[in-house]
């Protein structure tokens, strides 16, 4: 894949220094909003950095190489002034601390694949298909017929977004190996059927979920499980697991855990982001509609996190034995799943995409602000979901009742 040829698509508008869109209606948050003269709320963010996220890692050496995607994407979606902003999203830094010990190959495709799908996944948040889930299926059957090796090439100007996609699948295609190939169709088309789902579940923003419904539609709609693969190709670049090792479930559980781990996390230090723009696909939220006050739904969200550290620890534990060779490499495997999961998290504190102004803040005393009019709305939808509960279930009653005096009469 080259990087020339570039043509300007679009002249990008943001239309508060946080959001930009174009033309086309793809629409991509920059940054949490910022008003310096609203009522703020301090809370502490809980400290995930524990048990297998404990240790520091190396940011991959090769992350200075690849940043050139950055000025590769801007030209192909014509971010225009915006291009700035868009490189404070630090995606180079994601996928390098994601990947830390990866050749240039599953690195770059990673950071492509993360580029195009923020875009991509920001459309089906609040961009043109919310709440359109015909036209967005339409648009997710064209994507993925772009997997298929004999579909025609698709020019910038005709849609950009799809040109991208197959730039991303024909470098995987030309140096993935066959089988990480084949995951990632399936798992792409995984992630894309989720995010019909989550359009049909969370349509209607006062859906109140339990966080096991949550997390249960949540690794349905979330591209961790994309994410991951990139470091797996890695991986097998030279440790070569036999399939009936990466699919046993003593193995497999450390992805589902990974996308558990990444899943939650990103909900914790974004949750200062999405509350702010409406949007329920937060742990957070989520716990805030149950009725929780916002610090001890932070909480809560970070005894998810260590739970799960847990499991891993106690999954290493019980890993069969497959010889010594075999052994070795899926131990490779695990580590590397959970450098996926440190990757994130440490991005996560640097993002302004997350944190904002606050990123310093958050690093340096583990407090992050939140706007108090944006936790009240919450909780006041909430107890207007509730009232209506309670008069459904009293007209039921009522009705009930009438039925059986009617009976007797």
């Amino acid at each position: 894949m080259v990087h020339s040829t570039i043509q300007e698509q679009a002249t990008g508008t943001g239309t508060d220094g946080q959001t930009w869109t174009n033309k086309d209606g793809l629409v991509l948050l920059l940054s949490r909003p910022e008003t310096e003269d609203e009522e703020k709320v301090m809370v502490k963010l809980p400290n995930v950095y524990k048990s297998i996220l404990e240790a520091p890692r190396q940011i991959n050496p090769l992350w200075e190489t690849v940043k050139d995607t950055d000025q590769w994407i801007a030209e192909k979606l014509g971010l225009g002034k915006a291009a700035k902003k868009f490189a404070e999203i630090e995606i180079p830094l994601l996928c390098s601390a994601m990947l830390p010990n990866s050749s240039e190959q599953p690195l770059r495709a990673m950071l492509e694949w993360m580029s195009w799908v923020i875009f991509f996944d920001d459309r089906y948040d609040r961009g043109d298909f919310e709440g359109k889930p015909i036209e967005a299926a339409h648009d997710i059957i064209e994507t993925l017929a772009i997997l298929d090796d004999d579909h025609p090439i698709i020019p910038v100007e005709e849609n950009v977004l799809r040109h991208i996609y197959q730039c991303v699948w024909k470098r995987i295609s030309e140096n993935a190996p066959p089988a990480e190939r084949a995951r990632f169709k399936r798992v792409d088309r995984d992630y894309m059927i989720g995010l019909l789902y989550q359009d049909k579940l969370l349509g209607k923003r006062n859906t109140a979920l339990t966080p096991e419904e949550y997390l249960s539609f949540r690794r349905k709609t979330v591209g961790v499980r994309t994410t991951v693969l990139f470091a797996e190709w890695d991986v097998n670049l030279t440790a070569k697991i036999p399939p009936h090792i990466m699919d046993h479930p003593s193995v497999v559980v450390f992805k589902e855990l990974s996308v558990d781990i990444i899943s939650l996390c990103n909900d914790l230090l974004s949750s200062a982001k999405d509350i702010p723009y409406g949007e329920a696909s937060n742990m957070v939220v989520v716990l805030l509609k149950q009725g929780f006050p916002l610090q001890e739904a932070m909480d809560k969200t970070g005894d998810m996190i260590l739970e799960r550290y847990k499991q891993w620890e106690q999954a290493v534990r019980e890993l069969p034995k497959w010889g010594e060779e075999i052994d070795a490499n899926v131990a490779r495997l695990i580590q590397a799943y959970a450098d996926v999961c440190w990757g994130n998290l440490y991005w996560s504190y640097h993002t302004r995409r997350y944190l904002g102004k606050d990123r310093e803040m958050a690093r340096e005393t583990g407090m992050v602000s939140f706007f108090v009019k944006d936790i009240r709305k919450i909780q006041q939808s909430t107890q207007k979901v509730e009232e209506v509960k309670k008069v459904e279930e009293e007209a039921e009653k009522v009705e009930e009742t009438r039925e059986g005096y009617c009976s007797i009469v």
